[in-house]
């Protein structure tokens, strides 16, 4: 007996919905990873051992899922570009979280769902809502009230988290337009790790400092963990629309809150929070109209999209 469309269609929204709330947490895990390794040693340090390892767990996720090992893409230039994008983002988020706190750098992840709306038309054709519209500006307002509570004196770790934000937004979009012409989940992490590795390589011998035992293992957890998200989102990525995985990202916040407070002894103003309640409330408000919309039509939006494309 087949199942009946529009339980189809409100399934993939769930499950779409729980990749994103774990990969959530796993990523506040490796933020918070990221976070130590800055105020031990630069970027290029982490990025090439790590894209390296990343690369390794690729080859071997790729066995584990039967994924063909050609290494080829259908869509080399989006690719391409996807890695690029990718590369810039961590490097950008990992100066961010040297010179911001935890809460402050939400402040620019929280800009996410705005900035994947906006390039939701021109990358993937697809629709906004105009209700989903009005919870993304309700998203934006809960922006505002972070940056109220910002602290002055900081201007590169804005800019940092700025060129941070923008380019893994385009990212996420790029992933859901080539996860949507091909499956190939390995093949999206491996190819942006290879460029970020090739990439911090160049510079690795004028930051090199000596590490210890506990930098490698730390080194090896960002591995593993950041390897499980990027692997989490891509898989989301095929049954949401990017603007919708935006916002649910935004429930980041309460991990954030948690590592900051018991590991770095940070925590936020009543701004920070208040902002925070508004960008949960709007992802509730987004997961709701794509089940009323899966349950009306028997499919959520991103099925329609991706049909609409060549």
């Amino acid at each position: 007996m087949h199942e009946p469309s529009a339980l189809r269609g409100v399934r993939s929204v769930w499950v779409g919905v729980a990749l994103a709330l774990l990969f959530t947490f796993v990523a506040a895990i490796t933020d918070g990873i990221i976070k130590y390794c800055a105020s031990h040693f630069e970027a290029p340090q982490l990025f090439v051992f790590s894209g390296v390892l990343i690369c390794l767990f690729c080859v071997t996720g790729s066995r584990w899922t039967g994924e063909r090992l050609d290494w080829r893409t259908a869509h080399p230039i989006a690719m391409g570009l996807r890695s690029v994008c990718a590369c810039v983002a961590v490097v950008g988020y990992y100066y961010a979280f040297k010179h911001l706190d935890f809460a402050e750098v939400f402040l620019f992840i929280g800009l996410a769902p705005l900035l994947s709306g906006v390039a939701a038309k021109p990358i993937l054709g697809e629709q906004v809502a105009a209700r989903s519209w009005l919870a993304l500006g309700v998203a934006g307002v809960g922006v505002g009230l972070l940056f109220a509570g910002a602290t002055d004196g900081k201007l590169i770790g804005y800019v940092c988290a700025s060129i941070g934000v923008v380019t893994g937004t385009l990212s996420i979009v790029l992933s859901r337009y080539i996860s949507q012409r091909e499956h190939r989940p390995m093949l999206l992490i491996f190819y942006p790790n290879v460029v970020i590795s090739g990439a911090m390589l160049a510079l690795l011998p004028f930051v090199y400092v000596p590490m210890a035992w506990i930098d490698v293992f730390w080194i090896t957890a960002y591995s593993l963990f950041m390897f499980l998200s990027r692997w989490l989102i891509v898989e989301a990525v095929k049954l949401v629309p990017a603007h919708f995985l935006t916002v649910m990202v935004n429930t980041q916040f309460i991990w954030m809150v948690m590592i900051g407070a018991l590991i770095f002894s940070e925590w936020p103003s009543e701004q920070v929070f208040a902002g925070a309640l508004l960008l949960i409330a709007a992802s509730v408000w987004v997961v709701r109209e794509q089940l009323v919309h899966a349950g009306a039509h028997g499919r959520p939006p991103s099925d329609q999209s991706a049909g609409s494309n060549p």
